[in-house]
């Protein structure tokens, strides 16, 4: 089994997408639209289609988009269950210089609790 499919701690994996080489930043706002259409074109193949989710869509960014000079980080949220027995939900995104990338999950409550951000606060932001 290649190592790039072995399990990886979160940390780990956000570390080696940062750090590995990107595209060269253009213009941010254009880079993103880029990334979304590449992202739609390959989510809609039948491989990958029962794989779209807001995970996937974040590690893309997350690993393609060159924020140049900026701050950019990665976010995960859990949404408490409204009622007994319902299963939690999870989030992420990422944002650059504090602004959503790609967009929040639609219906995403102001219950919702970050639970980890990357690189962690106090950190070195990434690029």
């Amino acid at each position: 089994m290649p190592t790039e499919l072995d399990p990886i701690a979160l940390p780990d994996l956000l570390a080696k997408l940062c750090a590995a080489p990107r595209p060269p930043a253009r213009n941010l706002a254009a880079d993103i639209e880029r990334i979304k259409r590449l992202q739609n074109a390959w989510l809609r193949l039948p491989f990958f289609r029962s794989r779209d989710n807001c995970y996937l869509r974040t590690f893309t960014f997350y690993r393609f988009l060159d924020p140049g000079g900026s701050d950019m980080r990665v976010h995960f949220v859990v949404e408490p269950s409204e009622k007994k027995g319902e299963r939690l939900k999870g989030h992420a995104w990422v944002t650059v210089d504090g602004r959503v990338v790609g967009g929040l999950p639609p219906g995403l409550g102001a219950r919702a609790q970050e639970i980890y951000s990357f690189p962690p606060a106090g950190g070195e932001s990434s690029r």
